[in-house]
């Protein structure tokens, strides 16, 4: 696809051409691979990110490593926590975190395996009780 975008090395509007590529970003010592689109200007060929369908690389390349290795996503940590009926303070509390933290692991920080696994935990006794509550036990 061939779009009229400005070149940023250009600095002047041009023909431009949508291409996919892999970048590789490291997230905790693992290489990451991630497919990006940009445009590439048909005069300079300078590649650029296109303005109306901006990429967040990073936060690609951090739920592709959360995938990899059976991590909560940010909106299910956010799920989670208001299933458990709790503000983020007293989320952070049951953590052992500061509820900074949490709101950031919320938004797309990538949080620690030991964070992870507390979670999970915590879902785990959530539904434990939840069915001996409910005499499902």
């Amino acid at each position: 696809m061939i779009t009229q975008e400005i070149c940023p090395n250009c600095e002047v509007k041009r023909m431009a051409e949508a291409i996919e590529e892999n970048r590789i970003i490291k997230v905790r010592e693992e290489n990451i691979s991630v497919p990006v689109k940009l445009l590439r200007c048909t005069v300079c060929k300078e590649e650029f990110e296109d303005r109306n369908n901006p990429i967040d690389e990073l936060d690609l390349a951090y739920r592709e490593y959360r995938n990899k290795h059976s991590m909560l996503q940010p909106e299910q940590i956010k799920a989670i926590r208001k299933s458990l009926n709790m503000d983020h303070e007293k989320f952070a509390k049951l953590l052992g975190n500061d509820p900074e933290v949490v709101m950031l692991y919320e938004n797309g920080m990538l949080q620690s395996n030991y964070d992870d696994e507390n979670i999970m935990s915590m879902v785990n006794v959530h539904e434990v009780l939840l069915d001996d509550q409910n005499g499902y036990r």
